[in-house]
């Protein structure tokens, strides 16, 4: 029910669930439950290049009052690195994960793609 109240979401509905699922989630009869070990994604990052580290809650603070759509986790925001080039993550890679179904491999190389497109 959370993807509702996402403006970057596609409605669930439109997705390859089964119908009789749908209305189940729609109902509350039924819920999806997804979990993902940030640091541990972070980690296999770095096996295709990218860097990634979290900043420390007062760095997260002080770019979380200028940008919104930045994407927190405890109230830290995740930057990542390729090639020296930074980017501090959007909430919408996470978004993509949690309610399009977008695996965490895939979201990482969408990632680096978009940082070479950027800085090249």
């Amino acid at each position: 029910m959370d993807a509702f109240g996402c403006g970057l979401c596609i409605p669930f509905f439109m997705s390859n669930i089964d119908k009789s699922h749908i209305i189940d989630i729609a109902l509350g009869k039924k819920i999806i439950l997804i979990c993902l070990d940030f640091d541990k994604w972070i980690n296999f990052g770095a096996t295709i290049g990218l860097k990634g580290r979290w900043l420390s809650r007062k760095e997260s603070n002080m770019l979380i009052k200028n940008y919104s759509g930045l994407f927190t986790h405890e109230k830290r925001i995740l930057e990542v690195s390729l090639g020296g080039n930074v980017l501090r993550l959007g909430d919408g890679f996470i978004i993509r994960i949690y309610f399009e179904f977008l695996r965490p491999l895939s979201a990482l190389e969408m990632l680096k793609e978009s940082i070479i497109r950027v800085y090249n």
